[in-house]
């Protein structure tokens, strides 16, 4: 049966788009949690972790669906089994660069495409854990241990890093 590789490339184009959206909502929350107080800060603060939960596993998903996307257009079927099983930071890592030599990331970018891994799997892979110290909003409110990982500025990095990888993607040339 052959793979319809069109899917993947929708797929990560779907997944990024409802990233971004939800990024926007998360950083739009947290600059109305700035001026609120009380009761409604506390929403807009659990809306923007919300937001921003949302933001990083689409841009995750994003990544992935663009570099399976990647292997099925640029390497033989016969490969196709192993390289989807390998790691996400070592597909976006190495396989571009096993098709087009000259392709290299900038440093930034390869952080937060760590980050962006490490921030979806605490998520899909929750253990919950308690804070040494007390977790604080920009607001000065103190929140979830969670919000260490889901906030706006993290959702925005996700997203970002998302479009950059994708667009050096495209660049890739066999």
């Amino acid at each position: 049966m052959d793979v319809d590789v069109k899917i993947y490339t929708d797929l990560s184009l779907t997944y990024l788009d409802i990233a971004k959206r939800y990024m926007d909502d998360a950083v739009d929350n947290l600059n109305k949690s700035k001026k609120a107080t009380n009761q409604k800060q506390a929403e807009y603060i659990s809306k923007e972790r919300k937001n921003s939960l949302f933001a990083i596993i689409f841009s995750a998903l994003a990544l992935e669906a663009s570099i399976n996307h990647f292997i099925l257009e640029k390497f033989e079927k016969a490969n196709w089994d192993n390289l989807m099983m390998t790691k996400l930071e070592v597909k976006w890592l190495f396989l571009p660069k096993i098709i087009d030599p000259s392709f290299n990331l900038a440093n930034d970018i390869c952080e937060n495409l760590r980050k962006t891994i490490k921030w979806r799997n605490k998520l899909i892979h929750y253990k919950y854990f308690v804070p040494e110290e007390p977790v604080r909003h920009p607001s000065g409110s103190q929140v979830s241990h969670l919000y260490n990982i889901t906030n706006a500025n993290n959702a925005k990095i996700a997203h970002t890093t998302a479009v950059a990888l994708i667009d050096e993607l495209k660049k890739v040339k066999k």
